[in-house]
């Protein structure tokens, strides 16, 4: 396991030493001007999010699921972007789902030491009995949550097809997926903003994954839809 100190997730961004004494206006600008660079590191990752796209389009069309698993903020957003698909996309439930480290409690207080079981992780994976026609997405800013490794770990031994999206790229030498997600986004404006922006990151790798694979998917034949401010077109 990596020494955690050591990841860019969890350093001291130098340009925000100083951040206790700005304004409040000078707090929102620092944060903001950081933010700038989560987009063109996400940009640099469109092959493998094209590749992981392709992937899950496959899946849907051999009777397949997506599950998204996570723990904290990420697992949160896993089962938010899982949620939203029934109602923009027509979708079914069961296709698109989210996993949470510490279960449905951990949507609405954290559940402290649920990340730290990956042996939860593949029990979870077992319990919905993820097979070879599935995708399982791992989802971890750090990318060492153990939660989530476990899951992805179990998932590759059922022959689900997998992928993991992290920030931290001292990481990704020891992940074990199909398609690795990487965007660099730098160390955050601050130490206690890597609660907020780390998991944003993968978040904006992920948004697409959805809107692109179901797109070619049946619920959107030849249609455009508009909800929550998405517009998504289906070729004929």
């Amino acid at each position: 396991m990596l020494d955690r100190s050591k990841l860019a997730t969890e350093k001291r961004n130098r340009r925000s030493r100083s951040i206790d004494r700005l304004s409040t206006l000078g707090i929102v600008d620092l944060i903001h001007t950081e933010d700038r660079a989560v987009a063109p590191a996400v940009a640099k990752e469109r092959r493998r999010i094209a590749e992981a796209v392709e992937m899950i389009v496959e899946a849907f069309r051999a009777g397949g699921r997506l599950f998204y698993v996570g723990a904290g903020t990420s697992g949160r957003l896993g089962v938010l972007d899982a949620a939203e698909c029934p109602p923009t996309f027509g979708t079914k439930p069961p296709m698109v789902q989210g996993i949470i480290a510490g279960g449905r409690r951990a949507l609405v207080r954290a559940v402290e030491g649920a990340e730290d079981r990956p042996q939860d992780g593949a029990r979870a994976i077992d319990k919905r009995r993820v097979s070879q026609r599935d995708v399982v997405v791992g989802i971890a800013a750090c990318g060492v949550t153990p939660f989530v490794r476990g899951a992805v770990r179990r998932a590759r031994r059922r022959g689900a097809r997998t992928v993991f999206v992290t920030c931290a790229p001292e990481a990704k030498g020891l992940l074990e997926a199909d398609v690795i997600i990487n965007p660099r986004a730098g160390i955050e404006g601050s130490r206690l903003e890597s609660v907020c922006r780390a998991p944003f990151t993968p978040h904006s790798a992920l948004r697409g994954f959805c809107v692109a694979s179901c797109v070619p998917h049946p619920p959107l034949p030849q249609s455009t839809r508009c909800d929550h401010g998405l517009l998504c077109a289906c070729p004929a």
